[in-house]
């Protein structure tokens, strides 16, 4: 399918803005990427209303906003106060800003502020309940929930097994959409399977 002359600005934008947020802290970066494969793999099974250029820079930029945190969160990664998880509960805040400042689709700057959002209420920055959240930004809060708990981080090991992952995600089962959860638990194994050598070439030509 031919590509708009605004579709095709957006995504070099958005690899623009990825490569500074790569630059900033490896650890996102790479689990930004993760994300935004696992949407596009998951979008073949849900009926959304986003075209799959427009989900995967959704998943690409969802943390963007993170790129605000002051230096000291990603040297040591330690959230030691309430203050800085209160820094850290911004980001969605930021990247609605830098999103809308960077002229994005009002649906692309939507899910990066609603990501954090829960189907029951308990989510930030806004507490919506589930009607009030968009399918993506309940398909982003899925795969992003699953990346960290997958992935290792520079500060703790990831639950490299699909089956304890998403047993470890079935913890509160309460958090995420019903079908979603259950759509992303019975095709894990091809939505988790990203071309590694793709995903790497994509990496070192971005940076």
């Amino acid at each position: 399918m031919k590509k708009t002359c605004q579709e095709s600005r957006q995504m070099q934008l958005a690899w623009n803005l990825f490569r500074h947020l790569a630059k900033r802290d490896n650890y996102t970066g790479k689990h930004s990427l993760h994300v935004a494969y696992m949407a596009l793999n998951m979008s073949r099974y849900i009926e959304g209303h986003f075209g799959k250029e427009k989900l995967f820079i959704s998943g690409l930029l969802h943390d963007i906003g993170k790129i605000e945190f002051p230096d000291y969160l990603f040297e040591n990664y330690i959230v030691s106060s309430k203050e800085d998880y209160n820094v850290i509960k911004k980001h969605p805040y930021y990247s609605k800003k830098i999103l809308d400042g960077c002229g994005f689709d009002k649906e692309i700057v939507q899910v990066a502020y609603t990501h954090h959002e829960r189907c029951n209420g308990s989510g930030y920055p806004l507490g919506l309940n589930e009607t009030e959240i968009s399918i993506e930004s309940k398909m982003i809060a899925i795969l992003d929930s699953f990346s960290a708990i997958s992935k290792d981080r520079p500060y703790k090991k990831g639950v490299h097994s699909n089956e304890l992952a998403i047993t470890k995600l079935m913890e509160n089962p309460e958090q995420y959409n019903k079908e979603l959860l259950s759509i992303f638990e019975k095709n894990i194994t091809i939505i988790t399977n990203i071309n590694h050598y793709e995903q790497k070439n994509v990496w070192d030509s971005w940076l």
